[in-house]
Order: structure tokens, then C-alpha cells, then sequence
């Protein structure tokens, strides 16, 4: 019998090789020795691998041809075998359509059972996929960010702050790769919508140049919604390969609903392509789109934050009107994620798209960062190591998951999405014995290290054990200035915080913030037993 998994791999690594080779297998338990060759013509343009993956007419012709000429020749299992090679080269495309929401807090989705802010979008993707119950995010935006896209743990990459944006010159590091670097050598097409908020002071570090063909968005942290201003000043570009441009024709635009019309144009565009260009055909592609909502200044069209006239009524302390401000735009951001599938499934490439979804961190509550956001009932908020700062309202669903329609608690850390997606794109691309360490070329990079990110795709797409028993989601060198937010680490069921660093915030951020439909009383006391002898043994310095 034959492994078919084994023949796409087989064939997929000598089209885009564009060597001859000679391999041995079995069929029907007999050992046939395979000789088979490729010529490329000239006339095509394709010279590297990374160009020609994905078989287009001319490739598949050759083969159709060699099957032709072996005809009188070859014993009918053999032709069987050429056929089989065709029919595997053939793959689909394994779109990746990656997510990111600013500042959303765990009771800002109806899916973790908010009763005030229905999310229809979000909450049909999450039930159809596999909702992420046990998964950990930094608490910040920039160090999420620089995790998600490099698969480095902060302690490694130096970003414990959001401090990338204008103004400085930090970064990730120049040696640091990025995923869309690796997926387009895999033939796919990279591009990046919205906040990105990893440097700007070079062209070294700006998204074009970490792989993405394309970015329309705001290098900084925030801005406004409708000006896209920061500080007085433009924050708003539109670059093409090495193309640096400022965008100022949409100045008036709200930014939820400029950066949803950018990702429907991708949509269609490639699309189209694929429809029209057979050598495009199996191209795959990978989008980032990185909304602005929810973080502050908390701004939408009065349309969206009216819904919650009801739910939300006004308070004499502003909370009810700030919070139904909030709520608005995560209507807003819901429907824009709508209209992007929708763009998906005209361009019929939903059911080959993987979607995932994730917060960067936790939500501002109560006033903290101008904002109202929910992380009911989790203690804490952005900018804390508690459960509400760092564990992550994500979910991920649609092509390459084997099972769906639960909820998973395998433990998971933002920095394993890098060699999850990676190795989900290196299976489609060469077969299923591939993985991550398949897709890299680890010339120039820096070793993996203890703290980055793991490979979770069977726990993600076949329910298997998560391999990860532990997240550091902070820590410092002792007897040294510290930056970022404190130090903590979780094994198993446990988790240990340490309160320190410039950048920790205490209470009133540290306790729990409730939002029901009049949010008036904020501070809930929780009576923990007492911990284990064994810990009382430790007495903190």
C-alpha cells in the first residue's frame, strides 16, 4: 500500500527542486526503484524553489507526458503510482487569516458568556473551531506581538514594554525573523492590515521588511480612530514592498472600517488571481490583520455604541456611558471580522483558510488606559500578571483541524502560534511528515531557546496532549533595574507572581472589576484557603 501523505511529499520536493531524482518505495509489497525526471522550461521565469511551489499547468503537463511515454514500458502498478504523484501535487491551499484584537478583555465576548455585548461572528467561528480556555498572551501589547510573530519569549527578545513606537529606537531585535518570512518560502503571499507597533525608526524593521509584501495601518500604539493622529502627527501608511508611503486620503474614516475594506481587497484580489492565473492557483496566503479596537481613546459611530442604550444604561459616575462605548466598537470589530469571511467565502477561499483570533493582552478596566474594557471573572487587568492581564480570549477554527466544537485547556503560550502555523503550512506544502523545523533556514538566526515557542498543532488541530507544562510569562535578572510588569511563571496548576518592577501596577488594578448593565460596585472579595505547608517555608526577600 501507499502512503499518500508520503507520495505528495515526495512530489511536491522534486517540482520545486526542479532535480531528477531516484527513490524507493513499496507497492504491493514489491520494492520498485523510480527514476523520473523535470525539465523546466525557460520560458516560465522559474528559477528557485520558492517561486515555482505550487504546480501550475506547465508542471503538471510533464507529468502527464512522462506518464504518456512510459505507457508501453512500464507495469500498470507503476503507472498507477505516476498518477497518484499527480493527484498529490495537486494540494489545496492552506490560507492563514491571524487576528489580533487591542486590548479585549475575557467578558468582552459572548462566548466566555458576557451577557452585555453580543459578538454573533465571533462566538460562531469560536464554537465551530476549538475555543482556547488555557492560553496566556503577555501583558501588553508590543511583547504579545513580538511573541506572536517571531515565536521568542520576551526574555530573549528584551520587549517587555510598548515601547516600539515613535520616539524610539526599539525594535525587535534585526536578527529575529519573522513568520511571513517563512511562509512565503512555502509560496504564500504575506500581507499585514493595522496596529504594528514593533518599531519604526529603520526600514530594518517596518513590516515590508519582516516579510510582508504589503502594509496598510499605523506603526505606533494609538492614535485616533478618525484622524489617525498621534500627538498631532499623521500615523497612517500604505507601503508596498520597498515603498514607504504615508496615507492621508482617509483622513475622516473610522479605522475599524478602513482596515476590514483593506483585508476585503486582499481577499478579492487574490482571489481573482487564483481564478484567472493557474500558476497562482495553489498559492496560499497569509494575512495579519491587527485591529486598533478596543484600545483607547475609546471612539465608534454613535450607530454601533446606541445598540446598548438598554443593556447599558447611563451612571452618575460616566462608567455606564464609557462602558457602552466599549461595547460599540466590539460590535463594530465583530461585523468587520463578518464582512472579511464574507469576502473569504465569495472569493472561495473560506474552507481552505485557517482563522485564528487572539487579544494581545488583557482588558483595561475601570478607567485604567482610558478605557472600560471586561475581564470578569478574572482578577486584574492590562498591565498586570494577574489572570486578567495575561490569559487570552483566542480561538482558532476552519482548514487543517481534524476536530472541532470544543473547548480546549491544553495549556498554550502566544509564542507557540509561530511553530504551530508554521509546521500546519509546512505539512500542506510537503507532506505530512514535515513540520516547522522543515520550513526554517536557520542561517543568521539565533538558536531556539527554553521559553520560546512550542509546537502545538496536534494539540490544536487533533485534540492532543498539549506538550507544554509551563509559561514564564515574566522574568528579570535579580539585583538589576527591572523593567516590564513584575515576574511570573505558571507550572502546572500553580502560579507564582512576584510584585516588582517600575512598571507594576497594584491596586486599585489588581482586584476585580465587574461590568454588569449598571456597574456601580467594582471590588469583590474572594476567600482563598490556606496555601500548602511546603509554601510557607519560602519567605520572599
Amino acid at each position: 500500500s501507499i502512503d499518500s501523505s508520503f507520495l505528495k511529499e515526495v512530489a511536491l520536493l522534486h517540482v520545486t527542486t526542479g532535480s531528477d531524482g531516484c527513490f524507493n518505495f513499496k507497492l504491493d509489497g514489491i520494492n520498485t526503484e523510480f527514476v523520473f525526471f523535470f525539465f523546466f522550461q525557460a520560458e516560465d521565469g522559474i528559477r528557485d524553489a520558492q517561486e515555482s511551489r505550487g504546480l501550475g499547468d506547465v508542471y503538471k503537463r510533464q507529468i502527464e507526458h512522462m506518464v504518456s511515454c512510459f505507457a508501453l514500458a512500464t507495469p500498470p502498478r507503476c503507472l498507477a503510482t505516476l498518477a497518484l504523484l499527480l493527484l498529490a501535487a495537486d494540494a489545496k491551499p492552506l490560507h492563514i487569516l491571524l487576528i489580533v484584537a487591542d486590548d479585549l478583555g475575557w467578558n468582552d465576548v459572548d462566548f466566555h458568556g458576557s451577557q452585555q455585548i453580543p459578538t454573533p461572528v465571533l462566538s460562531g467561528l469560536a464554537r465551530e473551531g476549538v475555543i482556547l480556555d488555557n492560553y496566556y498572551v503577555q501583558p501588553v501589547c508590543s511583547p504579545t506581538r513580538s511573541s506572536l510573530l517571531t515565536g521568542r519569549h520576551v526574555i530573549h527578545s528584551g520587549i517587555y514594554d510598548p515601547d516600539c513606537g515613535p520616539g524610539t529606537t526599539y525594535s525587535v531585535p534585526f536578527n529575529f525573523s519573522m513568520l511571513p518570512s517563512h511562509l512565503n518560502k512555502l509560496g504564500y503571499e504575506s500581507h499585514a492590515i493595522g496596529k504594528w507597533h514593533l518599531g519604526m525608526f529603520s526600514r530594518r524593521v517596518v513590516p515590508t521588511a519582516k516579510g510582508f509584501q504589503s502594509f496598510e495601518g499605523y506603526y505606533g500604539g494609538a492614535e485616533d480612530y478618525f484622524t489617525h493622529e498621534e500627538s498631532g502627527a499623521s500615523d497612517m501608511h500604505k507601503d508596498q514592498g520597498d515603498e514607504l508611503k504615508p496615507e492621508l486620503t482617509n483622513k475622516g474614516e473610522y479605522s475599524t472600517f478602513i482596515y476590514t475594506d483593506r483585508a476585503v481587497a486582499v481577499v478579492d484580489k487574490f482571489g481573482a488571481a487564483q481564478s484567472k492565473d493557474d500558476a497562482k492557483a495553489n498559492k496560499s496566503l497569509f494575512m495579519y490583520l491587527a485591529f486598533q479596537a478596543i484600545h483607547s481613546p475609546d471612539q465608534v459611530p454613535e450607530s454601533y455604541s446606541d445598540r446598548f442604550l438598554s443593556a447599558i444604561p447611563d451612571t452618575k459616575d460616566g462608567v455606564g456611558q464609557h462602558r457602552r462605548t466599549v461595547a460599540g466598537m466590539v460590535a463594530c470589530l465583530d461585523e468587520a471580522i463578518g464582512n472579511v469571511t464574507a469576502a473569504l467565502r465569495r472569493a472561495e477561499m473560506l474552507e481552505n483558510t485557517l482563522i485564528v483570533f487572539s487579544t494581545d493582552n488583557g482588558g483595561p478596566a475601570q478607567g485604567f488606559n482610558s478605557n472600560m474594557a471586561s475581564n470578569w471573572p478574572l482578577r486584574g487587568m492590562k498591565r498586570t500578571l494577574w489572570q486578567g492581564g495575561v490569559r487570552g480570549t483566542g480561538f482558532v477554527t476552519g482548514a487543517g483541524l481534524a476536530k472541532t466544537g470544543y473547548v480546549s485547556n491544553g495549556l498554550m503560550h502566544v509564542t507557540d502560534w509561530f511553530p504551530s502555523l508554521l509546521t500546519a503550512a509546512a505539512k500542506n506544502a510537503l507532506g505530512e511528515s514535515a513540520d516547522w523545523h522543515s520550513a526554517m533556514d536557520w542561517e543568521g538566526l539565533p538558536p531556539w531557546e527554553h521559553g520560546d515557542g512550542l509546537d502545538l498543532w496536534g494539540m490544536l488541530s487533533n485534540r492532543d496532549q498539549s506538550p507544554r507544562t509551563e509559561v514564564l510569562i515574566e522574568a528579570h535578572p535579580t539585583n538589576r533595574s527591572d523593567d516590564g510588569n513584575g515576574q511570573a511563571i505558571i507550572v502546572g496548576d500553580l502560579k507564582l507572581i512576584l510584585e516588582k518592577g517600575p512598571e507594576w501596577h497594584g491596586p486599585p488594578n489588581d482586584l476585580w472589576y465587574e461590568s454588569g448593565s449598571n456597574p456601580q460596585n467594582y471590588n469583590h472579595t474572594v476567600l482563598c484557603p490556606k496555601p500548602p505547608k511546603a509554601c510557607l517555608l519560602y519567605t520572599s526577600p
